[in-house]
């Protein structure tokens, strides 16, 4: 029997009132859930084979993953931008048998990494997951995007495990969000850094949300100051993870900002090694195969307080002139500047040096033109983007990243064939 099914009919006996779901115009309470659940179920076939989920209604995504669970098949969520081919081809997978659910890496660069999952890989975890972030029975979390997205699947699986509800909307700008966090009493948040930023530009504080929990990695001081200012009555917790692995390291902000870029301290089940640069995480709660140091591609070190700080992946590098430029770097120091409220750094070929780095940025006042002074102070030579993308928001995919490929695409139509753009040093 599926454990989250399990739950979600004991839920439903013992609080059958109570909210749990919040989606645009759906609404369930606990019982309600469930008949749905039941519903979606009786038109499943009962067997062990994968379940790909591809649907861009988030209430279809989360009712067909437990209605899979309860019938013992091994629901995948598809990313809704995934070609119909490619999550017909997940069918066809052999899990382990362990599987009870698999998973989808964010894939910015590539075809997404189909990974399986026990249920206890996540819900043994729960408690101490649940107590870092704030996270009660009567919490009401607003969360954006995609199931398909890992984050919002683990975030959405911990507060309904705790006997919560998750609130969402379809439509991407902040007021949408606002209005439903208002209207559905929505008391913690969970968003990615790139969305914040966005909250940011609407500039509307939300004093009701009481637990905020996102991203490490992208932070700046800027965003975090904006934090305080918008969510004044929040705990603001910040985590450094993967899908792989799930939680890994957390910390206030406070604690972040008193030593930018850190990423925290392990949880209380995981342990973080550094050999050389590399961080070696071992932990319960990994895919199916973990191994028992994994090493994810990622770099950091040990600050005097014994904090992780993130260094950034092994391939978020720029391979220019011989030299190897920080993609986390560039970003943070151009961050730090006022002239954009976000940016994003990529690599571009270049037939003298290899590679360079171009950006894509949302301008702090839309009606201003960045300098290229100010738009690169604190940068070496090298550092400084060759190419620059304006955008009123940065595109993202499905899992809430960056689109990578997207912002590549408008490289290639606006510059590509052009040579590197005069003055460069």
């Amino acid at each position: 029997m599926s454990i989250f099914y399990e739950h979600l009919r004991t839920r439903a006996a013992n609080a059958p009132t109570a909210p749990a779901w919040s989606a645009d115009e759906v609404r369930y309470n606990y019982a309600e859930l469930l008949q749905a659940v039941d519903e979606t179920a009786a038109t499943l076939a009962n067997n062990r084979q994968p379940l790909p989920i591809r649907t861009t209604s988030v209430t279809e995504q989360w009712l067909r993953f437990l209605a899979g669970l309860a019938v013992g098949r091994r629901p995948i969520i598809c990313h809704p931008d995934m070609s119909e081919a490619d999550c017909a081809a997940l069918a066809a997978s052999e899990p382990p048998p362990a599987a009870d659910f698999g998973i989808l890496s964010s894939g910015t660069t590539g075809k997404p990494k189909l990974l399986w999952r026990t249920e206890t890989s996540w819900t043994d975890g729960y408690p101490e997951q649940n107590a870092v972030f704030g996270i009660r029975s009567d919490s009401r979390l607003f969360f954006h995007g995609s199931l398909g997205f890992t984050g919002n699947l683990n975030a959405l699986t911990a507060v309904f495990f705790a006997g919560g509800a998750g609130v969402t909307v379809r439509r991407h700008h902040p007021r949408a969000w606002l209005r439903a966090i208002r209207s559905e009493g929505a008391d913690t948040l969970y968003l990615l850094p790139v969305k914040l930023r966005q909250w940011v530009l609407l500039n509307e504080p939300a004093p009701q949300i009481r637990s905020l929990f996102t991203g490490s990695q992208a932070l700046d001081p800027g965003l975090a100051a904006a934090l305080h200012r918008l969510f004044p009555n929040a705990r603001c917790t910040l985590y450094y993870g993967a899908g792989e692995l799930s939680h890994i390291t957390h910390c206030s902000l406070a604690e972040w900002e008193r030593e930018l870029g850190i990423v925290g301290r392990p949880f209380p089940s995981v342990t973080v090694a550094i050999e050389g640069d590399r961080i070696l995480v071992t932990t319960p709660y990994g895919v199916i195969g973990t191994q028992p140091r994994a090493d994810i591609g990622d770099r950091g070190e040990w600050t005097a307080t014994g904090m992780l700080r993130f260094s950034g992946r092994s391939e978020a590098v720029i391979n220019c002139g011989g030299k190897t430029l920080s993609v986390p770097a560039i970003e943070a120091a151009l961050r730090r500047l006022p002239v954009f409220a976000d940016v994003a750094v990529f690599a571009v070929p270049d037939p003298l040096r290899g590679e360079v780095p171009a950006a894509a940025y949302v301008p702090a006042d839309p009606a201003m033109q960045p300098s290229p002074a100010s738009a690169t102070a604190g940068l070496t030579p090298l550092e400084r983007p060759r190419y620059w993308l304006r955008y009123a928001a940065l595109p993202l995919n499905s899992c809430s990243k960056i689109d990578l490929p997207q912002l590549q695409r408008r490289w290639r139509e606006e510059y590509g064939k052009k040579k590197s753009p005069a003055g460069d040093q």
